[in-house]
């Protein structure tokens, strides 16, 4: 996926800011007075054995091969975060591009800490909170934020038939954007989201 040299752009950019948690996830630019706060989150890859096991075999559909090879990669991620504040105080951290992936603390029934041992929202859960009319055949992968308002989302499926990529508003069937696959769309929202701001002032 030509997506992974913009993943290589972020961890080059951070040579000197970062921070692996001790389930491998990989925080890039820290905030030193949020904890969880990171300008970009990478979660630590999959074993193609978890992918065929958790999200193939159950999934009613053909499941998409380069989200496949995109969760060996890395276990879904968070892009592009930003700090609202109102006037001085801190009010709300979004990330502008949040792409799903396994959470594996009851799978491994390891110890859990949020802190220690941050994990991505769970596709298998997230899939199935869409608007009733979404076509069964689109697989809920990830969501974004857009044009500076952060109160508006954006769903992203996989069409498992065709491959392409859609968008809808949260909650809504109506398509907003559309690209060939699904690495089209991952690299055209980082070109779109990657001069957004890391502060912003609502009062302003």
């Amino acid at each position: 996926m030509h997506f992974f040299t913009k993943i290589s752009e972020i961890q080059k950019a951070y040579l000197n800011d970062y921070c692996q948690k001790k389930n491998n996830t990989v925080f890039y630019g820290l905030h030193p007075d949020l904890n969880l706060f990171a300008r970009h989150t990478l979660f630590a890859p999959l074993t193609d054995e978890l992918i065929q096991e958790h999200l193939v075999k159950p999934y009613k559909n053909t499941f998409p091969e380069q989200y496949i090879e995109f969760l060996k990669h890395t276990n879904g991620m968070s892009l592009f975060g930003v700090r609202l504040y109102k006037g001085k105080k801190f009010y709300y951290a979004p990330r502008m591009l949040q792409v799903y992936g396994l959470p594996l603390r009851k799978i491994l029934e390891a110890p859990y800490n949020m802190v220690d041992q941050p994990e991505p929202y769970d596709l298998r859960v997230e899939d199935l909170d869409r608007h009733d009319d979404i076509p069964n055949s689109w697989l809920k992968c990830g969501s974004y934020i857009k044009d500076g308002d952060f109160d508006t989302s954006f769903d992203l499926f996989i069409d498992t038939e065709s491959c392409h990529v859609h968008s809808c508003k949260r909650k809504d069937n109506k398509i907003i954007d559309e690209w060939s696959d699904l690495d089209n769309c991952f690299c055209c929202l980082f070109d779109m989201l990657k001069n957004t701001k890391e502060e912003y002032n609502l009062t302003k």
